[in-house]
């Protein structure tokens, strides 16, 4: 019978389905191809979904023992002559009829889930008629050298175009100038083009001008930060341990490797096995190390309650995940408790792969940075190319100020200081409204906080007064606490009307004894001072505020821990020896030619640096600028890596994942199903980090080839970017996808070269506006027949008004940057443990105007704004971020401080490039913003908008005020309405769809 020659057929040839590609039997004649239920494409999809959660690999819940995932086990005789599948009879298939049971009871899948669509039952009943032939499961399968079809010029294109040709759809145009050169840019740079940029491509949008501009931005520190911050995600990279207290960790370091390697283009495998494996190459160097941070991203805690030795092996458990989901594109994890429901990947495997990484003697309990073993000290990998720029600019400024003649200047100004020391005052007034309610000022002008004492503090104080003032001096009395006082940043800004402009601090100084406190003035947060007993600080500016001139001071006490001052009083002095040391006062007490030439060089750096009048006063704040930056640079710091150093570790199977459970042992090894056509053992992490970029693995090729292609077009190859198993999605591209697999193999891994390839691509080119035809003919775009519309990253959103307003900072790698965050978010979040109870902003511009990839993340609060735009928690890795769309991402672009800081700045320098001219202020706005001109109807909405708010500012001008100084940007001393009236416009243009999306 048929029955009895399908099953015979099956006993002769037919293996298990991993063991070979295509199952199944050949008696009679093969149905006509266009009839053919492909497995892969067709069956495993429905089966996957409905039927191997109890039918499939995992045997501990495997129902009647039926097993249909593989040939041999679903045809197999179940007594009395009975089979699940019967090939060639689909009448006689159990399966079938169960599926197809009018009654509950008996019908498959049981209750509550719902009967399979009649569509699948014909899609199964066809299978089963043509001999139920199984296959492997397609990103399993060797990938084979594809031929290209013919008929473009470019490969890429060559598939697309014959498969759109097959379905008779015609594709989308090219896309207009101005538009492909915004998403080129913006994928290449994760920026927007510069106005000169977009207008240069738009006059010759020729191929020659576009490959050149590719190469150019593929060439740049800014692609390397794009790919970087990409990466991060692909790493799960965070500032901060996760748990507990989620204290802040030294990560960076493995970020800025990531750069590095990025804009050296480095081979990608190279990469991974350094990132896997860089401890045990031979001959590794400090940087090899550094690279396997990679592995070290994983939450951690310092809570006393949890079992060490627990601990330290889920940190293993997470390792072998982020190799698994993220380079091999399967759920492994999924198997931690029994073997995978759907993927033939078994209990043994994950916990073979967990021992690949369980011989590294980290910590399950991290307390302290001495407790993140094991770790290296290292400075940024970016660093000599920053420090060879220093050192170099350094020996221009020395000459320049060794070449200066200042003896006369600085004798001068000698003559001018009376003997003695500068007197300070009071200032005219002190606190305003600032500080009402929160302190009282005593008669003296010392300032007293009161209310509950908080875990950190910042005091705004305003002052005015009528004379110059040369230098500050801050009194800080003792602590409001047990806790000894911290003083983390003290920033000032002169006031004027309609304006606002940091002062620059070039000193801050004890007056005891003279000492450094420049901790005080360095712009950053997480440095500070404590101190044990009352004392005085006097900061000196690099030029003399001007008379009338009211001053803020911020002064941060953001520590945490409730270490913050119960007094404090501010004096100023118009006394010009006011900035004068006590070693330099020593030394002006004594005639000249009776100083040491160590005396002299404090005299003469006190000079060119503190007073402006001074030649060469801006070389000398710029070198001593350099000179700080240098010392932070060769710094090093302690970040996490790998190393073997507990090598007689065994690793044994949890049953059912419990830890108190240890079963048999097994030592390190590729999952089996990817090790069927070419066996290969693996004894260690070198071994298994070779494995996954070697050529007998399909599926990691795979992988990066799609997500790179996702990162450019916009669009996965594969539904599921995430989950490449038997519930992952079957690409449209097939052909596609492992011709772009073999290319970047055969490439060497050259991913700069990959990605120019796709970028140059009509396909990638393509016009991504949506006709009726193609949004019938291809409604997901699944078939690449136009180009990809998509909403843009947080750090992209961010970064790009940042751009436009002119703000952006350009430097590169180094430290993490607190920028502006919602007061009280950490207190409110946290539970007041650990040192970030409290979130310490960066006040120097160059930290605070960074790319957004260097902004510090902290899993348990990641930036408010920046997590309403998708950015991911990183508490794992992703491969993919979600994309959602609500009415609170719009009113972050309309308020948060970030967003109005570049929209009043813009507004400021659009205005002073077209004086008198509000509509080319507005095109200015708005061609910096979306890359384009206004049409004549958003011209003609936008002048409405302009007008109607300068009419309502003229009656307001506090609120036009107050506009004008969000943010930490200088704000300009010719300000006006007119900026306000411009800041409105350009917050709406910023609001846009248009602006938040790459076309």
């Amino acid at each position: 019978m048929v029955r009895g020659r399908a099953i015979g057929c099956g006993r002769v040839g037919a293996a298990a389905l991993l063991a070979a590609s295509v199952i199944g039997c050949d008696d009679g004649p093969p149905p006509p191809i266009e009839e053919l239920v492909d497995y892969q494409r067709d069956v495993q999809p429905i089966l996957a979904e409905h039927c191997f959660g109890c039918h499939g690999p995992d045997a501990a819940t495997r129902a009647a023992g039926l097993r249909l995932d593989t040939f041999e086990d679903a045809t197999a005789d179940r007594g009395g002559g009975r089979f699940a599948i019967a090939p060639r009879d689909p009448d006689a298939s159990l399966a079938i009829q169960r599926i197809e049971a009018v009654e509950p009871s008996p019908r498959m899948p049981p209750a509550p889930n719902d009967p399979l669509a009649d569509s699948d039952i014909a899609t199964l009943r066809r299978w089963i008629a043509q001999g139920a032939a199984y296959g492997r499961h397609w990103a399993f399968e060797p990938i084979a050298e594809v031929t290209v079809p013919g008929g473009a010029s470019h490969p890429m294109d060559a598939f697309v175009e014959a498969r759109l040709g097959d379905e008779g759809i015609t594709p989308a145009p090219r896309a207009e100038p101005a538009v492909l050169v915004r998403r080129l840019s913006l994928d290449l740079r994760g920026l927007p083009p510069s106005p000169e940029e977009l207008d240069a491509f738009v006059a010759d949008p020729s191929d020659a001008a576009y490959e050149a501009l590719v190469d150019r931005w593929l060439a740049s520190p800014a692609h390397a930060e794009r790919l970087a911050l990409d990466w991060m995600d692909y790493a799960g990279y965070g500032d901060s341990n996760g748990l507990h207290a989620d204290d802040p960790r030294t990560a960076w370091p493995w970020r800025d490797w990531v750069i590095a390697q990025f804009l050296a283009n480095r081979p990608l495998d190279e990469m991974i096995v350094a990132q896997v494996a860089g401890d045990l190459l031979p001959s590794a160097t400090e940087e090899d190390v550094l690279a396997t941070g990679f592995l070290r991203h994983h939450v951690t805690t310092g809570e006393g309650g949890v079992d060490p030795e627990e601990r330290r092996f889920l940190h293993s458990m997470d390792r072998a995940r982020l190799v698994g989901t993220q380079l091999f594109g399967l759920t492994v994890h999924c198997a931690q408790c029994h073997d995978h429901k759907y993927d033939p990947i078994s209990q043994r495997d994950f916990y073979s792969l967990i021992a690949c990484f369980d011989r590294v003697a980290d910590r399950g309990l991290v307390t302290t940075p001495d407790t993140e073993v094991p770790t290296l000290a290292v400075t940024s990998p970016l660093w000599p190319a920053r420090r060879a720029e220093i050192v170099a600019r350094l020996a221009v400024l020395d000459a320049r100020l060794a070449e200066d003649d200042v003896t006369r200047a600085a004798s001068s100004w000698e003559a001018s200081l009376a003997p003695g020391a500068a007197s300070f005052v009071v200032p005219d007034d002190v606190l305003g409204d600032s500080l009402e309610g929160r302190a009282s000022v005593d008669v003296d002008g010392t300032l007293r906080p009161r209310g509950a004492v908080p875990i950190g503090d910042t005091l705004t104080i305003t002052i005015d007064h009528d004379a110059p003032i040369h230098a500050i001096r801050l009194e800080l009395g003792e602590g409001r606490s047990l806790v000894l006082p911290r003083l983390t940043e003290v920033t000032v800004d002169r006031e004027a009307e309609d304006a606002r402009a940091r002062v620059t601090l070039v000193r801050a100084s004890f007056d005891d004894d003279g000492s450094d406190a420049s901790a005080v003035i360095d712009g950053h947060n997480t440095t500070g001072i404590e101190l044990p007993t009352p004392r005085a600080i006097t900061l000196v500016p690099s030029a003399p505020i001007g008379a009338g001139e009211r001053l803020v001071l911020r002064v941060d006490q953001r520590f945490g821990t409730s270490s913050v001052f119960g007094s404090l009083r501010v004096l100023v002095s118009s006394d010009a020896r006011a900035i004068v040391t006590p070693a330099v006062r020593s030394a002006l007490d004594r005639p000249a030619i009776e100083r040491t030439d160590a005396e002299r060089a404090e005299v003469r750096a006190l000079f060119v640096e503190a007073v402006p009048s001074s030649p060469a006063h801006d070389e000398a704040l710029e070198a001593r600028a350099l000179r700080a930056e240098l010392a932070r640079g060769d710094a090093p710091v302690r970040t996490r890596v790998m190393r073997e150093d507990d090598p007689d570790r065994r690793t044994r199977i949890l049953s059912r994942g419990q830890w108190a459970s240890p079963a048999e042992e097994v030592r390190c090894a590729v999952p089996a199903a990817l090790r069927i056509d070419h066996p290969v053992e693996v004894a260690n992490r070198l071994e298994l980090a070779r494995f996954v970029v070697g050529e007998t693995n399909p599926i990691t090729l795979r992988v990066l080839a799609n997500h790179y292609f996702q990162l450019l077009v916009g669009t996965s190859l594969v539904a599921t970017p995430d989950d490449w198993g038997t519930r992952g999605g079957t690409p449209a591209h097939r052909a596609l996808l492992d011709w772009l697999a073999t290319s970047l193999r055969n490439g060497h891994w050259d991913l700069r070269a990959y990605l120019r390839m796709i970028v140059l691509s009509e396909t990638y080119r393509r016009s991504s506006t949506v006709s009726p035809e193609l949004a019938l003919a291809d409604p997901t775009n699944a078939l690449l027949s136009r180009g990809v519309r998509r909403r843009l990253e947080a750090e992209l959103v961010r970064d790009g008004a940042l751009v436009a307003a002119g703000l952006l900072a350009p430097s590169i790698g180094g430290p993490p940057a607190f920028v502006s965050h919602p007061d009280g978010l950490y207190e409110a979040t946290g539970d007041g443990l650990g040192a970030i109870t409290t979130y310490p902003v960066d006040r120097a511009p160059r930290a605070h105007h960074r790319r957004a990839l260097y902004t510090f993340w902290r899993r348990s609060a990641p930036h408010p704004s920046m997590a309403l735009f998708d950015a991911p928690d990183r508490i794992h890795a992703v491969a993919r971020r979600e994309e959602t769309s609500t009415p609170t991402q719009a009113l972050a672009l309309w308020n948060d401080p970030h967003f109005v800081e570049a929209a009043r700045v813009m507004a400021t320098r659009a205005r002073r490039a077209h004086p008198a001219d509000p509509d080319a202020q507005i095109e200015d706005v708005f061609r910096r913003v979306l890359a384009r001109p206004p049409t004549e109807a958003e011209r003609a909405l936008l002048r409405a908008s302009y007008d109607a708010e300068r009419a309502e500012l003229e009656d307001a001008a506090d609120d036009a005020d107050a506009l004008l100084t969000i943010g930490d940007a200088d704000v300009a001393r010719d300000a006006s309405l007119d900026d306000a009236a411009l800041t409105h416009v350009a917050r709406a243009v910023l609001s846009t769809s248009e602006s938040i999306t790459r076309e």
